[in-house]
Order: C-alpha cells, then sequence, then structure tokens
C-alpha cells in the first residue's frame, strides 16, 4: 500500500484541534459540511467527523469508509488540501454518486479560495 493511502486520514489529536481552528468552511449541504484549509503535508489529508446521532456504528462506518475511498480514487490529495468533512443523518441514505460529486465540488471550491496547486 502507498504511503500517501496509508496516512490519507491520520491525524494527531493536536493537529485535529488546529484543523478545526483553522479551517474554512467551504460548504454546507443537506448530507455534509466540508472544511478546508491548506495542507500541512506534501499531500492532502481527509479528517471524516461522524457524530453518533447520526446512526449505529456500522453505518458510521460505511460512510466513513466510502468518503476516504472517493478522496483517495479521485485522487483529491493532490490537491494539496487538509479537509474535514462533517456528515449528516441524509449522508447515510445519500448514493455512492452523489457524495462523489459532493466531495468534488467542495474540494474545488476549496481549491479555488485556497489557490492551492496540485502537486
Amino acid at each position: 500500500m502507498p504511503v500517501v493511502a496509508q496516512n490519507l486520514s491520520s491525524f494527531s489529536g493536536a493537529e485535529v484541534t488546529a484543523l478545526f481552528r483553522t479551517s474554512t468552511r467551504i460548504m454546507r449541504t443537506p448530507f455534509m459540511d466540508i472544511l478546508a484549509r491548506p495542507a500541512t503535508r506534501q499531500f492532502g489529508r481527509i479528517l471524516v467527523v461522524t457524530p453518533r446521532r447520526i446512526g449505529s456504528a456500522p453505518a458510521r462506518n460505511k460512510i466513513r469508509r466510502q468518503l476516504k475511498s472517493l478522496y483517495y480514487q479521485c485522487k483529491l490529495y493532490e490537491r494539496n488540501l487538509d479537509l474535514m468533512v462533517i456528515t449528516k443523518p441524509q449522508a447515510l441514505e445519500t448514493s455512492f454518486v452523489l457524495l462523489q460529486a459532493l466531495l468534488k465540488s467542495g474540494v474545488e471550491k476549496a481549491t479555488k479560495r485556497f489557490e492551492v496547486k496540485a502537486s
């Protein structure tokens, strides 16, 4: 497994705190909120926040896996952005294709906002 794939969602406690403090809300939808900031490493990472109120543990894990998979498959880590995706209950019934469109749209907006160049 490539090193990038192993570290796409790896954050220390201090990094999570810093991400909450320094990120900017890029997109708000009924399914998720997307916050972003320029990456602190050589590649972008994603933090998926799934509150307990949105469903059972298997349902929360599924949405986390889907979003991380999309982030890797679409090579969004090359945009050099650290993303935080805060999921909402409606995300559990959302199709994989719609999740992909929302995530890509959020990354495009963040790229324009921060004028980040791909690596």
